[in-house]
């Protein structure tokens, strides 16, 4: 079975080295198929995971809504009190542009 590596983008590699620490993510070709691979360090070292593309997406999608939803209240305090910030800022401009 022949595997194609593909390329490999820099923000996945500082997103996998923040989840999984030093290891790679590889996206190869194998019988026409999408898979995505993270190994240890380089190119031939030992399989750690193996996936295909689709599922891994899906994969990411969902741990990134389970942030959200877990998130939502802090997000929630953090949207009101930065809007709190911008109504006070506005006021005080206007304030010192009637002056």
């Amino acid at each position: 079975m022949k595997s194609i590596p593909r390329s490999i983008s820099q923000s996945s590699h500082n997103f996998i080295n923040s989840q999984y620490k030093h290891k790679k993510l590889v996206n190869i070709i194998e019988n026409g198929t999408d898979f995505v691979i993270i190994r240890n360090g380089n190119y031939n070292s030992s399989l750690l995971f193996k996936e295909r593309f689709e599922n891994f997406l899906n994969f990411i999608k969902k741990k990134f809504y389970n942030f959200l939803h877990s998130n939502e209240k802090s997000l929630v305090k953090l949207i009101i009190y930065l809007l709190t910030i911008w109504k006070m800022a506005f006021i005080k401009m206007k304030k010192t542009l009637n002056k």
